[in-house]
């Protein structure tokens, strides 16, 4: 395998990178614990659907996705369809209190949140009167986002975000 400079590569250099270390497509990525089977490819397609989905919830370049969700193979299809996008991945401790949660939202000024269904309907939560959307991701891909992704097209133009020095402060 060639090595790869990230200096050399246009567009979303991270994302880039992924994909120029990843073999070939139809090679196995994750067997899950329900048995599923996940390869290259169905990893590739489902972070463009959710890509798709994190769009046409206004998702752009340099926005800041929160995210309270359990470990799954969909939070990772999350994280690479946030890198696609060129969003901010701003991952948030499930064990946060809910006071916790909405100091941390107040402070990252998202532009959408992605929580655990559970979390959703919490009592006290302080989501009621957020200023941005709030969608749900289970760790067994359900949730209104996944309901969402599933509508959209795996096929996804990724956004060309590099680094910013503008953004080091």
């Amino acid at each position: 395998a060639s090595a790869v400079s990230v200096e050399t590569m246009q567009g979303n250099h991270l994302y880039d990178l992924i994909c120029s270390a990843t073999p070939e497509p139809d090679r196995l990525f994750a067997v899950l614990i329900d048995g599923r089977r996940l390869t290259y490819r169905e990893l590739k397609e489902v972070s463009g659907r959710f890509a798709a989905a994190l769009r046409r919830l206004g998702v752009g370049v340099g926005d800041r996705v929160a995210v309270q969700v359990e470990k799954s193979v969909e939070a990772l299809a999350l994280y690479i369809a946030c890198l696609r996008c060129g969003a901010i991945f701003a991952p948030l401790n499930n064990a946060y209190t809910i006071a916790e949660i909405g100091y941390f939202l107040a402070d990252a000024d998202p532009a959408l949140f992605v929580c655990d269904p559970a979390r959703l309907d919490a009592p006290g939560t302080p989501l009621a009167h957020a200023p941005f959307p709030i969608v749900t991701l289970g760790a067994a891909g359900d949730g209104s986002l996944a309901d969402l992704a599933r509508e959209c097209s795996a096929e996804f133009d990724n956004a060309q975000a590099g680094p910013r020095s503008d953004r080091m402060s």
